[in-house]
């Protein structure tokens, strides 16, 4: 009982993280002094380099330069590492724990919500057919009803045969009209067709947009597909193209480069 309580009354993982990163950038400055000095110190020597390297002794001294930068960066990102190493490690458990919680329940929600899926899609065909059928007699009844309007225009001899006349317009109008609003009905969209709502105040219904399957990496029209790449996905193509042998590429210039390398 007394473990329990005590575990009550902890205060958040957020908020005890929260404490700690409130005292980092100090804690970071401290512990990064001597790499800022020996940073500011590189670079306080910068502008005595000469723009233009002339001879074999001063490209050597350049390049024993280059080796301390080197090795300097090293010590930064063996810094950086080391500092981040338990900050990974509580992400990673944070995440672990995350996956725990969320994962079986989205499993189960994707299962669940296609069997609600298959559900509406049999409902959306059943309405659907019932409301074209409906859609085909209203049609049927307007055009019934225009010809018989028709008939009676051409039959209208005296008086009760142009309210007869009058009648079998009006009738056909109706028809129309009812012909019309079946035709929308018909029309409607998926979304209106399958809505359904809980007890507790969800609201679901198909959702209709555009999908793909059956990508043929051998057929697929790359040249349609080109203003939808990005611009470093295409050098990163470019790259493992080059990487596996290429040297000849329309729209690319590829050639031997170099750049200097060294060891210190």
């Amino acid at each position: 009982m007394t473990i329990s309580m005590l575990h009550h009354n902890q205060p958040p993982v957020r908020d005890v993280l929260a404490d700690h990163l409130s005292d980092l950038g100090d804690m970071v400055a401290r512990e990064t002094a001597a790499l800022v000095a020996r940073r500011d110190e590189f670079l306080k020597h910068c502008s005595a380099i000469p723009a233009v390297i002339d001879s074999d002794e001063l490209d050597g001294q350049v390049n024993d330069q280059i080796a301390q930068w080197s090795r300097f960066i090293k010590d930064v990102d063996q810094w950086k590492d080391g500092t981040k190493a338990p900050i990974l490690s509580a992400d990673r458990l944070v995440m672990a724990a995350h996956a725990k919680l969320k994962d079986p329940i989205e499993a189960i929600k994707k299962q669940v919500n296609d069997r609600s899926t298959a559900y509406k899609r049999v409902k959306l065909e059943r309405e659907r057919k019932i409301r074209e059928e409906a859609e085909r007699q209203a049609r049927e009844a307007a055009e019934a009803a225009a010809g018989a309007a028709a008939e009676a225009e051409k039959a209208a001899q005296d008086a009760a045969g142009l309210q007869s006349a009058i009648n079998a317009e009006a009738s056909a109008r109706a028809a129309q009209e009812a012909a019309e609003t079946a035709r929308l009905a018909a029309e409607a969209k998926a979304a209106d067709l399958t809505r359904s709502r809980g007890s507790y105040g969800s609201v679901s219904s198909l959702q209709t947009f555009m999908d793909f399957d059956g990508l043929d990496r051998a057929t697929l029209n790359l040249e349609a597909l080109r203003p939808h790449l990005s611009h470093e996905a295409l050098e990163k193509a470019v790259r493992s193209y080059i990487k596996t042998g290429g040297r000849e590429l329309r729209g690319v210039r590829i050639f031997e480069n170099t750049r200097n390398s060294g060891r210190g």
